[in-house]
C-alpha cells in the first residue's frame, strides 16, 4: 500500500499534494498502542500513511480509511477468510477520493489518514482479555481480536484530531452486522454531527448511492 501511495503522489505531481509515512517506531513514540497491538502478530511493520492536499484555506476535512491488508481475525480466528484482502476497502475508497480531488484541483483542504497493517497470528499477537492503551490515553480491553478495525481506527481518528481536523469521516469495512441489517448494497452511516450526516446523505442521493 505504501508503494502504491508513493506512486500515486509521483504520478499526480501536484505541489499541493504531500505524503508523510510514519514508521512503526514513530507510531510507538506517538503512543498508538491500539493500532500497533493489531500489528503485533505480523512480521510486516505497521505504517501510518498521511496525505494532505492544500487546495484552499478552509478548515481541513480528514478522511480516515480502514487499512487492514489482510484479516485472519487474530486468535479469534475467522472460519472463512478468503475475501479478507478486501478489508482495506476503506483505505482504497479514501485514496480514490483524494486522487479525484487532486486530479481536478478542487478548492478544498483535504487530508487522508490510513493506519496500515494486517491482522495475523504468531506467538506475539494480542490475546482476548489483553488491555491496550490508545493514543488518547484510554484503555481498551480486548474481547475479540477480530475487532481489529476499531483499534486501528481509534488511533487514526485521534491522529486526525491532533492534526487539527474537526471534520473527520471514517470509511471502513468494519462489521458484518451492517450487511445483516442492510444487505449487500447499502452502507451504514453513523455520526455525531447531524448537519454533516445530512450533507453526506444528500450527496449519496444525488449520486444514487445507498446509505
Amino acid at each position: 500500500l505504501v508503494k502504491y501511495v508513493e506512486y500515486l503522489v509521483k504520478k499526480l505531481n501536484n505541489d499541493k499534494f504531500k505524503l508523510r509515512v510514519y514508521t512503526k517506531e514513530e507510531c510507538e513514540a506517538m503512543g498508538m498502542n491500539a493500532f500497533l497491538g493489531v500489528n503485533k502478530g505480523s512480521d510486516i511493520p505497521a505504517r501510518l500513511i498521511y496525505l494532505t492536499y492544500e487546495g484552499s484555506n478552509d478548515e481541513p476535512i480528514t478522511l480516515v480509511g480502514k487499512g487492514l491488508m489482510f484479516d485472519t481475525g487474530g486468535y479469534s480466528l475467522k472460519t472463512k477468510m478468503n475475501t479478507m484482502k478486501c478489508d482495506m476497502g476503506g483505505a482504497a475508497t479514501v485514496l480514490g477520493v483524494m486522487e479525484a480531488v487532486v486530479k481536478n484541483n478542487l478548492p478544498v483542504n483535504l487530508r487522508v489518514v490510513i493506519a496500515a497493517t494486517d491482522n495475523k497470528v504468531n506467538s506475539g499477537a494480542i490475546l482476548p482479555d489483553d488491555v491496550l492503551t490508545a493514543m488518547d490515553g484510554q484503555t481498551i480491553e480486548i474481547e475479540s481480536t477480530d475487532a481489529e478495525g476499531r483499534l486501528t481506527l481509534a488511533d487514526a481518528i485521534c491522529f486526525a484530531q491532533q492534526e487539527g481536523s474537526k471534520v473527520v469521516i471514517d470509511v471502513a469495512t468494519l462489521t458484518g452486522a451492517v450487511v445483516v441489517a442492510l444487505g449487500d448494497y447499502t452502507t451504514g452511516l453513523f455520526g455525531n454531527d447531524q448537519e454533516l450526516v445530512d450533507k453526506i446523505l444528500n450527496s449519496a442521493k444525488e449520486e444514487n448511492e445507498s446509505l
